[in-house]
């Protein structure tokens, strides 16, 4: 991944592009209401296209090797 912009967004640290131009976001650790720890992670990036959203038919997340289902 190559880090090309950092934004000041809340929960978001940085948006990485892969050498294909495929936009992925790092979410920070957080803790929810109840105590529960959530480690930070990386995700891609919520812009509604099916092509490069890891939860889509046919995608595979690069980080975990989880299957898209959607």
């Amino acid at each position: 991944m190559i880090l090309l912009e950092s934004l000041p967004l809340s929960g978001v640290v940085s948006i990485y592009y892969d050498l294909n131009g495929t936009p992925y976001i790092y979410i920070d650790s957080y803790t929810k209401k109840d105590g529960t720890v959530v480690k930070g992670y990386y995700r891609s990036l919520p812009d509604k296209n099916k092509l490069n959203n890891w939860s889509s038919k046919g995608n595979i997340n690069p980080f975990t090797g989880t299957k898209g289902y959607e």
